[in-house]
């Protein structure tokens, strides 16, 4: 299933939204996803903190590379590339803190190589 070409035009537009970082070296970007940013940005909206923190983690990883992950009580990496579609890369840390872990993985025992 093609996504609806509204879909690219607000991708394209939120990237444009970002100005362009001039960065040296590894990237490492980290999304807070904690409990504390569940809390919505307006009373009348549905946005939370974490999906604007998680959104502009995946804008960023795009334009800069390097290595992108969520955290909470633990760092979890988020398994894409910077050209894998924008919503899958907003989306994952979100999820990543609801299912916390990979298989054989717990509290403490996070990937050992980042």
């Amino acid at each position: 299933m093609r996504p609806h070409p509204v879909y690219h035009a607000l991708e394209g537009a939120l990237e444009a939204s970002v100005p362009r970082l001039d960065l040296e070296g590894e990237t490492l970007i980290l999304v807070d996803v904690s409990g504390s940013m569940y809390q919505r940005m307006s009373r009348k909206g549905e946005s939370t903190y974490a999906l604007a923190a998680a959104t502009l983690g995946a804008v960023l990883y795009r334009q800069a590379g390097g290595r992108l992950f969520g955290f909470s009580d633990d760092l979890i990496p988020v398994p894409f590339s910077p050209g894998d579609p924008l919503v899958a890369m907003v989306e994952t840390p979100l999820d990543l803190r609801r299912v916390r872990y990979l298989p054989g993985e717990g509290p403490g025992q996070g990937p050992q190589e980042f």
